[in-house]
């Protein structure tokens, strides 16, 4: 059993997900793609209030950042877009392990895509003859009823989007490129390479599902028995603390005690010195605005636990029932989340809107003044990554 504080598991944390100083030797699509297989996995959405959350996970790591670095990894084939949970790039180089589950998948939906059959067969048909294509380019007379995609509460995706995307998550046709955001979908012979398909039809969903949860101990670095998530796979209760003590025994896994933390944790046994070692250590105090999915804060409890930190993303609620703002990202000064920052890029206007900045009750004024020069900066430096003419206060 290691026994460590709160500030060497925060330290450690932030160490691991490389946001003590952005990363500089590297430039472009080599940049992201080795980014990418550092955290893991980042973790796509196209909200664009600020910019999208890979963009701005990337941005607050790599030194010089810029979008097209992304779509070059994709349209290279570095990376895969797929999903651990939620949809993600992941590098390329582990498509083997995740095509039986790609198979996985199709089984499951293999009454839905008998439904859409006629759609599928034009989708995959106009894919072998006209090459890559988007979901608009891809049209179809009885494809444009609408249909109850799951994601709808009512009828309203085109036939041949919603067989699309079933056709990706079965790995059927691949995301091959990401021009501005938009995706461009081709057949899986043509976007990955053939020693990954060969290698990928060898393996079991037992063995892509071990992969897959010791790729969710690196990702996470400190993880609990308690996580819905766990190991990015549907696992019950049991199941998780059954998984969490087999990879103990195997020397995998090392249990670890937070001091004044109730909830037991587990990190990566090639972990454990670094983390002991934290305890010594001082982190860069630098400023950070964090995505709201960024990779630091997909388990909200340890945010709790580490940091006393309640964090909740409410874009999805209401307006009457928000309490920060749609887009309030957390404030990370130093080792610690301080405050709160509601931001919105007005495109049209040029301008970076700062809606609403709140520090935490116990962050003190003198620590304030220190952050406040920090997150100055950073804003500074968000404004020049987004192209915006100028920043202001409040809202228009």
């Amino acid at each position: 059993m290691l026994t460590v504080s709160k500030k060497a598991a925060v330290r450690f944390l932030i160490k691991k997900q490389r946001l003590d100083q952005r990363q500089g030797s590297l430039a472009g699509s080599e940049a992201v793609a080795a980014m990418v297989r550092t955290l893991e996995a980042v973790q796509l959405d196209p909200v664009l209030t600020v910019d999208r959350n890979h963009h701005l996970v990337l941005f607050n790591r790599l030194s010089g950042f810029q979008p097209q670095w992304l779509e070059e990894a994709v349209a290279n084939q570095l990376l895969l877009d797929y999903i651990c949970t939620n949809r993600c790039f992941v590098p390329m180089q582990e498509y083997p392990w995740f095509a039986p589950l790609m198979r996985a998948r199709e089984c499951r939906q293999s009454e839905q895509l008998g439904k859409l059959s006629e759609t599928v067969a034009y989708v995959l048909r106009t894919l072998a003859e006209k090459g890559p294509q988007t979901s608009r380019q891809i049209e179809y007379e009885q494809a444009r009823e609408r249909v109850k995609g799951y994601w709808d509460q009512y009828p309203k995706t085109k036939a041949s989007t919603l067989a699309l995307h079933i056709l990706w998550e079965c790995g059927r046709v691949i995301a091959a490129a990401r021009p501005g955001g938009e995706i461009v979908f081709d057949l899986p012979e043509r976007v990955i390479p053939e020693n990954l398909r060969k290698a990928g039809q060898d393996l079991s969903v037992r063995e892509a599902t071990d992969f897959k949860c010791r790729k969710y101990y690196r990702a996470l670095r400190l993880v609990d028995a308690g996580h819905q998530f766990f190991g990015w796979t549907n696992m019950k209760a049991a199941e998780r603390l059954e998984y969490i003590e087999k990879d103990v025994q195997a020397g995998l896994l090392v249990p670890v005690a937070i001091r004044d933390v109730r909830r037991k944790y587990w990190c990566l046994a090639e972990d454990a010195d670094e983390l002991a070692a934290c305890a010594k250590e001082v982190v860069n105090d630098c400023v950070r605005i964090l995505s709201p999915l960024d990779n630091f804060l997909w388990r909200r409890e340890r945010l709790l636990d580490l940091l006393d930190f309640d964090y909740t993303w409410e874009i999805y609620f209401p307006v009457h029932k928000r309490k920060y703002g749609p887009y309030t990202m957390p404030i990370l000064a130093g080792e610690q989340l301080a405050g709160r920052i509601d931001l919105k890029y007005d495109r049209p206007a040029g301008t970076l809107r700062v809606n609403l900045l709140v520090w935490e009750p116990w962050f003190t004024k003198s620590a304030r003044r220190k952050a406040q020069s920090g997150l100055d900066a950073e804003l500074e430096n968000m404004r020049q990554y987004l192209g915006a003419a100028n920043i202001v206060q409040g809202q228009q």
